[in-house]
């Protein structure tokens, strides 16, 4: 058999009315005698294509959830900014003496603050009446000008607080003046 009726002979299998299986058989039996492993090669490009498709698919996955998640972050501070939210970081506050937040949370960058007191007896009853209206859990924070702060709902992303904040605003035992603090 030579190379040019070896490749006529591909060819009137490729365009046979048959189905692909049959012709997978056939063009095994020439794949075979000729030792040109294209069955293996095709298999191979196959596989290589099958990787770099799902590569592609996890990188348009990461690429869409990077840009919801800069347009959640962009949609909080937009909410912030038009409801005229105050933002205070902790550096303008003097600083944190004691934080009551505990566990996995204690990281988090930013709280929603229902209100801030002299007294501690003032932060524990709002802290009581918050707690008791649902499903948060308040904390105290004592900062170091000597005002002790009830917060709630710690996250490390402004978008999960500014939810928070506004599920709070609901309650009729959050104060009007809530704002966020930004922990850093």
């Amino acid at each position: 058999l030579n190379t040019s009726m070896g490749v006529t002979a591909l060819y009137d299998v490729l365009k046979a009315k048959t189905n692909d299986a049959t012709k997978r058989a056939i063009l095994a039996g020439y794949d075979q005698v000729l030792s040109l492993d294209l069955l293996a090669k095709a298999d191979a490009i196959r596989e290589k294509e099958a990787a770099q498709k799902a590569r592609q698919d996890s990188i348009a996955r990461v690429e869409l959830e990077a840009r919801k998640a800069v347009q959640d972050s962009i949609d909080a501070c937009t909410f912030i900014a038009e409801n005229k939210i105050t933002l205070y970081t902790v550096a303008r506050l003097g600083g944190i003496q004691h934080d009551g937040l505990s566990g996995s949370a204690t990281g988090s960058r930013y709280r929603v603050v229902l209100g801030s007191f002299r007294e501690k007896s003032n932060a524990d009853k709002l802290a009581a009446s918050i707690s008791a209206a649902g499903d948060y859990q308040p904390h105290l924070i004592s900062l170091r000008n000597g005002m002790i702060a009830v917060a709630a709902c710690p996250s490390d992303k402004i978008q999960n607080v500014v939810s928070g904040f506004k599920s709070l605003k609901m309650h009729k035992e959050c104060p009007s003046d809530a704002w966020i603090l930004k922990v850093e």
